[in-house]
């Protein structure tokens, strides 16, 4: 917990890079633990570094860490699975909570007008 907790300050903090290396050690420390699965592909994606790394992670830690599928979905995207972006989206709003719903929201709109066929 404590590397993880690390990682999630250092990605509070802005600093992408640091964060990678503490979510590495705490993903060496639990290899099946979600949450630093989850912060080692944030800190990747905030680092526009290794997108199919970062998809596998937060695909795994998405069971347990509901953010998980907020974070997957623009890395989806980007990589033209807009499809599999929208269905993560869809997941994340029906999230008791989500903290980000307006955006979600907006984002699942224009991936679904994407989507629609011509």
């Amino acid at each position: 917990p404590v590397l993880t907790n690390l990682a999630f300050l250092l990605l509070r903090r802005n600093r992408p890079a640091e964060a990678e290396s503490m979510a590495r050690r705490a993903v060496q420390a639990d290899p099946l633990a979600p949450r630093g699965l989850y912060l080692l592909g944030v800190a990747l994606a905030g680092q526009d570094k290794n997108t199919e790394e970062a998809i596998r992670l937060l695909e795994q830690s998405c069971d347990t860490v509901g953010r998980a599928h907020f974070a997957l979905a623009p890395l989806l995207a980007q990589t033209n699975r807009l499809r599999e972006a929208a269905e993560h989206l869809k997941k994340y709003l029906a999230l008791r909570s989500p903290a980000d719903r307006e955006l979600a929201q907006e984002w699942l709109a224009q991936l679904e007008a994407e989507l629609r066929p011509r």
